[in-house]
């Protein structure tokens, strides 16, 4: 009846103000989902906090397609209709899942920008359950892991273009692992061992007696 769904609405946009605190000012814009009746709710957008918590005219995924997708890059589209759209959702939260992720990119002026979008499972009083979609701006932070893997993948080509092993060493445990860059499929390319160890191996086998003391104090980790 009705108070009982009035009942129900305010218990949701209690826990609406709950999330909103627990997600911080990080997140642009945040959504809750009606996942009974499709409606949506926008607590924020674009960084505007919003008081009403009346649903929007659209139905979520009637605002997806006129809100959400033109912004989104072209190539993104289609997965984030697959994970997001009110009957994926249902079918996650039906599965168990308590959350879903994509970083995706948006357009922002005249160029793209990396983001996050989670969904959060949750349930509401009586019969109601919902979701809340959060949209976070990741762009400078993707932007530094992928400079840093480029940095990588330069750094490890340019170490398998000059060396043939390396070693990789935990200054903490002394334990080593030794990679054969040029090795073949066949040959394991990685062993590991103790540091310590596997330095006097090589001491005894590669190095002149008389030089042997200073390499290792070069060398040791102590």
């Amino acid at each position: 009846d009705i108070y009982r769904e009035g009942l129900e609405r305010e218990d949701i946009n209690i826990r609406s103000q709950e999330i909103i605190r627990s997600l911080g000012e990080q997140n642009y814009s945040i959504f809750m989902i009606d996942l009974y009746s499709g409606e949506v709710a926008a607590l924020r957008t674009d960084g505007e906090l919003r008081l009403d918590m009346r649903p929007e005219r659209l139905a979520w995924d009637e605002y997806i397609d006129a809100r959400i997708q033109p912004r989104l890059h072209e190539a993104y589209r289609n997965e984030f209709t697959q994970r997001f759209r009110l009957e994926a959702l249902r079918k996650a939260r039906e599965a168990g899942e308590k959350k879903i992720e994509l970083f995706c990119q948006r357009r922002v002026e005249d160029r793209y920008g990396y983001i996050s979008v989670t969904a959060h499972m949750g349930e509401g009083g009586g019969r109601r359950s919902y979701a809340v979609l959060a949209f976070q701006d990741v762009d400078e932070r993707m932007r530094r892991e992928i400079e840093h893997t480029q940095h990588d993948m330069q750094l490890a080509a340019i170490v398998r273009s000059q060396y043939s092993v390396m070693n990789r060493v935990d200054l903490e445990s002394g334990s080593c692992e030794r990679i054969d860059l040029n090795g073949s499929e066949s040959r394991e390319k990685t062993r590991k061992g103790d540091y310590g160890l596997h330095i006097e191996r090589a001491l005894e086998t590669h190095v002149h007696p008389q030089d042997a003391a200073a390499v290792r104090a070069v060398l040791s980790l102590a």
